[in-house]
């Protein structure tokens, strides 16, 4: 965590990203010709995955807020 976030307890879970690798290398999306049905298909994936992401419990502090609470950990990705 960054310098503005602590935490006293996590569950044990990891958190890694990799959804965006395995799409990426997907044979499926391999096939697929259209840019646009290429984000459709990722979507989907990425829809996949977070129906089978574990609720995270966390106690934590943010800023000096606590941030206590049932999270879902999953990965994002911004390119502008």
């Amino acid at each position: 965590m960054g310098p503005a976030a602590t935490s006293s307890k996590a569950s044990a879970s990891a958190f890694s990203p990799t959804t965006v690798p395995l799409v990426d290398s997907s044979p499926e999306l391999q096939k697929i010709e259209q840019p646009k049905d290429k984000v459709v298909f990722a979507l989907q994936k990425l829809k996949d995955r977070l129906d089978h992401s574990p609720i995270v419990s966390l106690e934590a502090t943010l800023d000096g807020e606590d941030v206590w609470g049932d999270y879902v950990m999953f990965e994002a990705l911004n390119i502008p």
